[in-house]
C-alpha cells in the first residue's frame, strides 16, 4: 500500500497464530522496518473468534479508508474478514466484523475488493488451492462491507473442460488505462503433485 510517500507491505505468517504483520519503507522493494512494534497489525480472530489472519488484500475507498479483507478456510468460520485501519499509523484497527459465508458462498479464501462503476466487488477463491475446483467467484455490494450478493456469472475463473487449465484462483487485479487485467496462480499442470506446483498467469477480463 502506498500512502504519504511510503510504502506498507503486509504478510501472513503462521509461525505464532495466524496473523498478518507490517512493514514500512522508503521504496517498494525496502529495505522493511515493522510498524506497530513488530506485532500483528491484524491478528487471529479478528472478525470472528479464531479466524485465521491471512491472505489479506488492502483496499483505499474513494474517501482515503483503508480496509483490509482477509481470512482463510472461510467457509469453517462462517466468512470473510474485513478491518478498517486507521491511515495516521497503517496499523491500528478502528473497525472489523465478518461477511457472512451466505453472502460470499463457498469462499475459502484470498480476497480482492476492486471498486467499478461505484459498485464494491469482493472477489475470493473457492474450495482448497490444492484440487481442480479451486476457481475464482465475486459478490458486489453498495459498500466495502457489504451487505454482498452473488454474481449471478460465478465463477469467474475456473477450470476448463479440457482440464489444460486446472485450479486456477488466489488472484489480484491490475489496471491499465481502461483494461483490467487478472493476475492469478494454477497447477503447473500436467507436472504438479497434489496442487503443490504452480504457474503464475495474467487474463484480460472483458
Amino acid at each position: 500500500v502506498e500512502h504519504n510517500g511510503k510504502y506498507y507491505y503486509y504478510m501472513g505468517n503462521c509461525q505464532f497464530g495466524c496473523n498478518i504483520y507490517g512493514y514500512v519503507s522508503d521504496n517498494p522493494i525496502g529495505p522493511w522496518t515493522p510498524i506497530n512494534n513488530g506485532e500483528p497489525v491484524i491478528p487471529v480472530g479478528t472478525g470472528k473468534e479464531h479466524l485465521p489472519a491471512l491472505d489479506a488484500q488492502f483496499f483505499t475507498d474513494d474517501d482515503g479508508t483503508l480496509y483490509s479483507h482477509f481470512g482463510t478456510w472461510c467457509t469453517s468460520f462462517g466468512g470473510v474478514g474485513w478491518a478498517k485501519i486507521d491511515t495516521t499509523d497503517m496499523a491500528t484497527i478502528t473497525e472489523s466484523g465478518l461477511i457472512p459465508i451466505a453472502q460470499v458462498p463457498r469462499a475459502f479464501e484470498a480476497s480482492y475488493m476492486l471498486k467499478r462503476n461505484g459498485k464494491y466487488i469482493l472477489m475470493y477463491s473457492s474450495d482448497d488451492c490444492k484440487i481442480h475446483t479451486y476457481a475464482v467467484h465475486y459478490a458486489w455490494a453498495d459498500s466495502p462491507i457489504g451487505p454482498f450478493h452473488y454474481g449471478a456469472n460465478n465463477p469467474i475463473l475456473s477450470t476448463n473442460a479440457d482440464k489444460s487449465v486446472d485450479g486456477p484462483g488466489h488472484h489480484s487485479m491490475l489496471q491499465m488505462g481502461d483494461d483490467y487485467y487478472m493476475v492469478y496462480h494454477r497447477h503447473d499442470n500436467p507436472h504438479s503433485t497434489g496442487g503443490m506446483f504452480r504457474q503464475t498467469c495474467v487474463d484480460k477480463m472483458v
